[in-house]
């Protein structure tokens, strides 16, 4: 009997909860990296991330300025257009976004090659 999709989808509401502000940083291994950098990344951690009860981690929209290291407006246009859809939650009027698709773009954009007037 084929699987239905609709039936392996939960029905059950995602709740997003603020991250516990103990959780284990990763050790700062790259000295040639300010301490500035290494704590706005973990300050977006604290305050920008919320944990689903469908235990996946959303990033806010607002995060990604610092995350992606580019204006509000780049940042905007990043969420509306290079994030699917169905990886985008609403939660208190905030908007937040599935933390594979932050991750994997993140990953993508590194492995571009940089341009030489930056």
């Amino acid at each position: 009997m084929p699987s239905n999709e609709e039936e392996n989808k939960s029905r059950l509401p995602v709740v997003l909860k603020d991250v516990d502000k103990k959780f284990d940083r990763p050790a700062r291994r790259n000295g040639l990296v300010p301490a500035e950098e290494y704590n706005a990344i973990e300050n977006c951690a604290e305050n920008l991330v919320k944990l689903g009860t469908n235990g996946v981690g959303y990033v806010n929209e607002k995060a990604f300025t610092s995350l992606f290291r580019v204006t509000r407006a780049k940042a905007a246009y990043i969420y509306e257009n290079q994030i699917p859809d169905k990886e985008k939650r609403n939660f208190g009027g905030e908007s937040y976004a599935h933390s594979s698709a932050v991750v994997g773009l993140l990953d993508k954009k590194a492995q571009e090659v940089r341009q030489a007037d930056k």
